[in-house]
């Protein structure tokens, strides 16, 4: 199996069914724009998914874009994104970050694997800048597995030097309570 393209700039997140890709970008080959005498390449950002498996009987890495035994099939990003991070906490996937083709954005996404039909949902933004080429950790903050979202660059090339820490434990109970705007939910700290 052979990717479509050559994608760069996504993210890969290993899981206990393979490991799940992510978004990125291609370009095409370099061309002459005709109107302009230049030559350059035209940009394609990705919002598609797929799962990467080792086929122990064919010996090598199976393409895919379904998970697990249940075959549920990866739903695509709600935008399609390149430059940002991601990491696994349980059977949830958490992306930050990124650039969805017009610079630096601030969208937060969790996709549970093992919820019944798969789909992305919004989550509270981190308070912090927007930003892309951001990092994305999962780690325990010794009471509960948190995402951790740090760096990257923001508005105007800015170079960010913050650190955040999500925890995903403060969902429970505080969807309902949560009123849109991130610098008054709890999941958040600085």
């Amino acid at each position: 199996d052979v990717l479509p393209h050559g994608y760069s700039y996504g993210v890969s997140v290993s899981t206990a069914d393979g490991v799940v890709c992510y978004g990125g970008e291609w370009k095409e080959p370099l061309a002459m724009d005709p109107e302009t005498g230049k030559l350059g390449q035209k940009r394609h950002l990705s919002a598609e998914g797929f799962v990467l498996t080792w086929d122990a009987e064919a010996k090598k890495v199976a393409l895919g874009t379904k998970l697990g035994e249940q075959g549920q099939a990866l739903p695509p990003l709600p935008t399609a994104t390149a430059y940002f991070g991601a990491a696994l906490v349980k059977d949830t996937i958490y992306i930050a970050g990124g650039d969805c083709g017009e610079g630096p954005t601030d969208q937060f996404l969790s996709l549970n694997l093992k919820g019944k039909g798969l789909e992305w949902e919004a989550l509270p933004s981190c308070p912090g800048s927007p930003r892309w080429k951001n990092a994305v950790a999962a780690q325990s903050d010794g009471d509960s597995d948190c995402i951790y979202l740090f760096s990257g660059s923001g508005p105007d090339g800015m170079r960010l030097t913050d650190a955040w820490r999500f925890s995903p434990k403060a969902l429970t109970g505080a969807r309902e309570q949560f009123d849109g705007k991130p610098a008054e939910f709890p999941g958040w700290v600085k």
